[in-house]
């Protein structure tokens, strides 16, 4: 393809490439004027060579012709040897192109066969139609390793395998352009940044491979012991259960021995010896928006992502605004899921794991609230599951019910049904504790409860051990809501009673979670009644700390 298309085509005779001249190499071009000025640009800017040397020499008649230089130019005229060199390699060129192209084509073959090169790293592949004659192989590591191909290209050459980046990566980072465009930044080439990171090529020889060299040195390529360190992406990480996960993985952290060397702490970045976790905040961008997630993904490369956001407001605003909240919600999932596929054609394999409320089993939604964004909730299962079926991908979903904890805005106008019961209790313990606390809306019938933590807990789990069709259902503690409510008021303090209205009808599912109990993640459960324990204090410490402000 090379000079059959714009206006110049460059060609290298280094020693190493497709045919030598020991250094130098050929510009091709299209028209007479472009010819004259890179036969002037070779040699030092000078007329003695140009085709239309008498018609210039002609406009300065004062300088003497033998030494007339027009140009800003270079010493890179090849000597005659070089051009002999080439002469005979020419009439061979066809043959080492075949030699190239076979070579690379065994290659391919038996590395592929090992499940092991697909977990890793992947070969670079031709555009449709093209056939070239392969310098090198070029080779991307997955991003979970991009940390390790420093180690790994000294390993090869240990093991007698010569590298070479590809090209000069993205040049951006090299000084001689980094100098001139500084407004620039390398995140903005995420192609070029992969090639950059994880990106190196092994040479193709120009005669025929034997069999034993060839298994050889993939032998060698995949003998390299590889540990993954994911980039893990967190959405939503300022809400309840984003806050979980991030203590959770600060906590395993501190506990670590062996990485204290290697930790960084930062407000929303942990990197520990083998992950490193991004808890975005809204300064990260707006999800919303497509160029803002393009821009994330652009900045982190992650290899997993989990999303617990969702653009939700009060009961009120939700349902008078029921188109925006749809369309925002829509919006947020549509872009995640669409750059997570996107990105893995060069960062390879990116895991979602999407969290979802069990609103969505319900059959008659309108006279909830939350409505529209239910609706957007079932949106996000589907496409899911489509994504696993169109692309392969490695997207799934969780839910759970009657999720309860602390870090979150506790009020009425929320569907935090637990935190909302115990915010009632305490705030009428601390008013009027002598009354009774009326809970309307409310019944007694039973419900499923799950410590945030523990969800937490489990979503962690599943990021690793959990790659299914169907969406993973975990429950929490089965109990009747009026058991719940006497505990809380147990923890509360408060003595006042409560009464129901009994008119109300409980409008969640106890749905199947049989897959959560045949995996048996081993999770230790938080007691129900040391997770309502730790709310009430949370809330109470809150309402202090609000009151002396």
């Amino acid at each position: 393809m090379l000079g059959t298309f714009g206006d110049f085509g460059s060609f290298s005779f280094y020693f190493s490439h497709h045919i030598t001249s020991g250094e130098g190499g050929m510009i091709t071009c299209k028209t007479e004027e472009d010819y004259n000025l890179l036969r002037c640009l070779r040699a030092h800017g000078w007329t003695r060579h140009l085709t239309n040397r008498q018609i210039v020499e002609e406009l300065y008649p004062d300088i003497d012709s033998r030494f007339l230089f027009v140009n800003i130019g270079y010493n890179l005229r090849p000597l005659e040897v070089q051009g002999a060199m080439l002469s005979v390699q020419i009439d061979k060129l066809s043959q080492f192109n075949a030699c190239r192209r076979d070579n690379l084509k065994r290659i391919r073959e038996i590395i592929s066969r090992n499940e092991r090169f697909h977990r890793l790293m992947s070969l670079m592949e031709a555009s449709p139609g093209v056939d070239p004659a392969w310098f090198g192989v070029g080779v991307l590591l997955h991003r979970p390793y991009a940390h390790q191909r420093l180690e790994f290209l000294k390993y090869l050459e240990e093991n007698g395998i010569e590298n070479r980046p590809i090209i000069s990566g993205n040049f951006i980072r090299q000084p001689c352009i980094a100098a001139f465009c500084e407004r620039e930044h390398p995140e903005n080439y995420p192609g070029a940044e992969v090639i950059h990171k994880r990106g190196f090529f092994i040479g193709i020889h120009q005669i025929a491979l034997d069999q034993t060299v060839i298994e050889k040195l993939v032998e060698i390529m995949l003998a390299f012991p590889f540990q993954p360190q994911h980039v893990i992406l967190v959405t939503g990480s300022h809400r309840m259960l984003g806050k979980y996960i991030q203590n959770i993985v600060l906590k395993q952290t501190l506990e670590e021995e062996t990485v204290s060397s290697d930790l960084s702490l930062t407000e929303n970045k942990i990197k520990t010896k083998n992950s490193e976790w991004i808890f975005l905040t809204q300064d990260d961008g707006d999800l919303r928006q497509i160029e803002d997630v393009t821009n994330i993904f652009k900045r982190f490369q992650p290899t997993r992502i989990l999303h617990c956001a969702a653009y939700i407001a009060s009961n009120e605003d939700m349902c008078n605004k029921p188109v925006d909240f749809w369309l925002d919600n829509v919006k947020l999932n549509n872009n995640i899921l669409q750059i997570a596929f996107e990105f893995q054609l060069w960062s390879g394999p990116i895991k979602v794991i999407s969290i979802l409320s069990t609103n969505i089993f319900l059959e008659n939604t309108q006279h909830l609230k939350a409505e529209s964004y239910i609706f957007a909730q079932k949106s996000l299962q589907q496409l899911i599951r489509w994504y696993r079926q169109q692309h392969n991908c490695s997207f799934i979903s969780i839910l759970s019910d009657n999720v309860f904890g602390v870090y979150e805005d506790i009020n009425n106008d929320t569907d935090q049904f637990v935190n909302t019961l115990i915010m009632k209790i305490i705030n009428q313990q601390e008013n009027d504790p002598s009354t009774s606390v009326v809970l309307t809306n409310t019944c007694t019938t039973e419900c499923e409860i799950l410590f945030a933590h523990d969800y937490a807990k489990i979503i962690i789990w599943a990021m690793e051990n959990y790659d299914e069709d169907e969406t993973l259902l975990v429950s929490g503690q089965t109990i009747s809501i009026l058991e719940l409510v006497q505990l809380i008021c147990q923890h509360a303090n408060f003595v006042g009673g409560f009464t129901f209205d009994n008119n109300a009808e409980y409008n969640r599912l106890l749905y199947d979670t049989n897959s959560i109990a045949r995996l048996n993640p081993p999770i230790q459960m938080t007691s129900l009644s040391t997770g309502i324990q730790h709310t009430v204090e949370w809330y109470r410490n809150k309402k202090c700390k609000e009151s002396i402000i």
